[in-house]
């Protein structure tokens, strides 16, 4: 999901940043919301695989931490390949990403 996420940022970066200029024109946060609801689901789904398979905790709000998760990974990328907030390579920027999200979930020992 990370690297896919970085991938289609750098892939479509004018068209993301066109996007966003038209949602801030066109206050249709409500559109973005509908678009992305499939994503979020599917998300939402493997998030419950992973409890019910033991993998992360389950004392979480498994429609908020989805949009969160992706919020977080599309942020990041955005961020570097947008923003141009490069101070370290594209591949130490994914591995933080992940990292915290991995802590995040993870059951502490």
């Amino acid at each position: 999901m990370i690297d896919e996420t970085f991938h289609i940022t750098d892939s479509y970066k004018d068209i993301i940043v066109l996007c966003y200029s038209g949602l801030a024109i066109d206050h249709s946060m409500e559109k973005w919301e509908a678009i992305y609801r499939p994503y979020y689901h599917l998300f939402e789904v493997i998030l419950n695989k992973a409890i019910n398979d033991n993998e992360i905790i389950s004392d979480i709000n498994i429609e908020r931490m989805a949009k969160m998760i992706i919020n977080l990974v599309e942020n990041a990328a955005e961020r570097f390949y947008i923003g141009r907030d490069q101070e370290d390579t594209v591949d130490i920027v994914k591995a933080e990403t992940y990292n915290f999200i991995k802590r995040s979930l993870l059951q502490s020992k």
